[in-house]
C-alpha cells in the first residue's frame, strides 16, 4: 500500500462531535463501549485473521454511524490495526467527523478512479485509517456488489485487524445485506423510542435470508431525563448499552412505515 494521508483539521459540517468517543468522554460511555469491544472480540473466532465488521440499523437517525465511529476508536485503543468506511455512499458522514473532505474514498476505489494510497486517511486523533464514501455515485448498490468490492476487502485484509463499514439502513435499501456477505458478522444499532419491533423484524429477516451472522444489537438513546442524567444498560440479542445522545439525519429514501417505539421499561441504576 502506498502511504496514507493525514487527515487536515478543519470544520467541516454542522455536526456534534461530542459523541465521538474523546479522553473527556463520561466514564460509562467509554465501559459501554468497552464492554461492546470484549462482546465483539469473544463473538468472533481468536485465529488472527482480519474481521470485517458491519454497523447498520433499521431506519434512519438510529445512531449507527457514531456507533462505528466509536467502535472502530475503541478496538484501536486497544491496540488493534483498524480502517473505519463509511459504505453509506448516499448519506455519507464520517468525512465530517474526521474533519477531512469527500473526495477520493470507497466510490472512486470501487469504479476504478482511485487507489488505496489514495483514498486511505489516517487520524492520528482516533489512531485509525479511514475512508470516505468518495463522490456520490447514481448506483451505490451496484458498486457495492461488483468485483471490486472482494477485491478491496482482500487488500484490506492484508494490513489490518478490523475493518469497520458504515452501512444505510437495511429497511431503506439493500447495501447492507449486500455487504454482509463478505462480513463476519453484523451490528443492529437501535435507538429507543424511535426504533420500531416491525423495523427490527424485517432488518433480521433481511439479514437471516443473506445467512449474515447478527452478532447482537447496541440500544442507543437509552436514558430518562436530562442529558446524561440517567442511564440504562438492556441485554437484547447477545449485548447491549445505552447512553444518552440527541441528534438526527434525515435521509430522502421514503417512508419506512407505522412507527411503534421502543419503550424502557428497566430501572435506572
Amino acid at each position: 500500500m502506498r502511504k496514507i494521508k493525514k487527515n487536515s483539521v478543519k470544520s467541516m459540517g454542522h455536526i456534534n462531535k461530542s459523541f465521538v468517543l474523546s479522553d473527556d468522554a463520561p466514564f460509562h460511555i467509554k465501559e459501554a463501549y468497552n464492554s461492546v469491544r470484549t462482546n465483539i472480540m469473544f463473538s468472533l473466532p481468536n485465529d488472527g485473521k482480519c474481521k470485517v465488521l458491519i454497523i447498520t440499523s433499521p431506519s434512519p437517525g438510529e445512531g449507527k454511524t457514531t456507533t462505528a465511529i466509536n467502535i472502530a476508536i475503541t478496538l484501536a485503543l486497544a491496540g488493534s490495526k483498524v480502517i473505519l468506511i463509511d459504505a453509506d455512499m448516499r448519506k455519507p458522514r464520517i468525512h465530517t467527523y474526521m474533519d477531512v473532505k469527500n473526495k477520493e474514498g470507497l466510490s472512486g476505489l470501487l469504479s476504478g478512479y482511485n487507489t488505496i494510497g489514495e483514498a486511505v486517511n489516517h487520524s492520528s486523533k482516533y489512531y485509525l485509517d479511514f475512508i470516505t464514501a468518495g463522490t456520490i455515485p447514481p448506483n451505490p448498490t451496484e458498486l457495492l456488489s461488483s468485483d471490486g468490492r472482494e477485491k478491496l476487502i482482500d487488500e484490506l485484509k492484508k494490513h489490518y485487524d478490523y475493518i469497520i463499514m458504515d452501512t444505510p439502513p437495511t429497511n431503506i435499501v439493500t447495501d447492507a445485506v449486500t455487504l454482509s456477505r463478505v462480513a463476519d458478522g453484523v451490528i443492529i444499532v437501535t435507538r429507543q423510542n424511535l426504533t420500531t419491533h416491525d423495523s427490527i423484524a424485517r432488518t433480521v429477516s433481511n439479514l437471516q435470508f443473506a445467512e449474515a451472522k447478527i452478532l447482537g444489537f447496541i440500544l442507543n438513546d437509552s436514558r430518562k431525563g436530562s442529558y446524561y442524567k440517567k442511564n440504562y444498560y438492556r441485554r437484547l440479542y447477545g449485548y447491549g448499552y445505552g447512553y444518552g445522545y440527541g441528534y438526527g439525519y434525515g435521509y430522502s429514501y421514503g417512508r419506512t412505515g407505522e412507527r411503534k417505539p421502543i419503550k424502557n421499561k428497566e430501572k435506572s441504576e
